[in-house]
């Protein structure tokens, strides 16, 4: 058998050929292993990978070498050959250089949906290295609150360090407006200064709170310009619900409460309580279709904006 490493990224029936009869490891297996592991911290951006084994499902984050024994001892997850969880998004579109391993599927039970140009863009971006650059950036700029200065010095400093032509962002500005075409809306929403009470709905062109009557503006005499005392940005929910089901690297994830193997006593997931399977039998109708979003909200003494 070759060496060369790519023939296992391109053949991959060695997946499911861990043992001989004899209990004996395949010494193809542990070639390929080695072989997907390299591919997989390859397309990582961080020290864990999700690790495909039969029970973690690619849904557990794992260092490289904790995720090679899962894998040693118990094997891939059925059907996996594709690698859509680690970032191969070759073999999942089934491009004329990886054939060879793209298990053939049937086409009868597929119920056909509408093309929807907004998902499109969504995962065409998402899947830019470009992107995932400047969502790297972006978390590093909010975990260590760097100024949108350093932010500009820090994207001129890509811009120059990858091959050229680039489409890496300059400014801070740039990098909002590319992000802009994720469609993740925000909204900036008038608050009171004290907490009381937002201007919103019916509210939305009060000019007190109704609480404790401190003024909505910093002056209230310069016309169209006011400026509000306060603010919070509000996030909708709805659409960032759907961008999870756009792409198969995590609606998987949204799905796994309802479709992984439960194993007596174990807990994997809150699914696996008394408590959720109170909630189906209560709630059936809602319980039937897996898809639906369950959302806890719990506050204690704490201002909600």
């Amino acid at each position: 058998m070759t060496d060369d490493g790519s023939y296992y990224l391109y053949n991959r029936n060695w997946m499911y050929e861990r043992e001989f009869d004899d209990g004996s490891f395949n010494i193809e297996f542990i070639r390929g292993l080695e072989e997907f592991i390299k591919f997989a911290v390859s397309k990582s951006l961080s020290s864990k990978i999700r690790c495909p084994r039969a029970k973690c499902k690619n849904v557990v984050l794992k260092i490289p070498n904790d995720m090679r024994d899962h894998l040693l001892r118990k094997g891939f997850v059925e059907d996996y050959y594709d690698w859509s969880y680690h970032y191969d998004i070759a073999a999942s579109e089934g491009s004329s250089g990886n054939k060879a391993f793209v298990r053939e599927q049937s086409h009868d039970d597929v119920i056909p949906e509408e093309p929807n140009p907004e998902k499109n863009n969504y995962v065409r971006m998402i899947h830019d290295a470009i992107m995932s650059i400047i969502g790297r950036m972006m978390n590093l700029k909010t975990e260590h609150n760097c100024s949108e200065r350093m932010y500009d010095d820090m994207c001129t400093l890509m811009r120059e360090a990858l091959p050229q032509p680039n489409s890496m962002t300059s400014t801070f500005y740039d990098t909002k407006k590319q992000i802009a075409g994720l469609e993740l809306p925000s909204e900036t929403i008038d608050c009171c200064i004290n907490g009381y009470m937002i201007y919103r709905g019916r509210t939305a062109n009060a000019r007190r709170c109704r609480t404790c009557s401190t003024t909505r503006w910093v002056r209230d005499d310069v016309g169209n310009r006011r400026i509000p005392r306060k603010q919070f940005i509000y996030l909708p929910i709805g659409p960032r619900l759907q961008r999870l089901y756009a792409v198969r690297v995590t609606v998987g994830e949204m799905r796994w409460h309802a479709e992984h193997h439960i194993e007596e006593g174990e807990m994997c997931h809150p699914s696996d309580l008394e408590a959720w399977q109170h909630f189906n039998a209560t709630h059936q109708k809602f319980a039937t279709e897996i898809r639906y979003v369950r959302i806890g909200f719990v506050y204690r003494r704490i201002q909600p904006f």
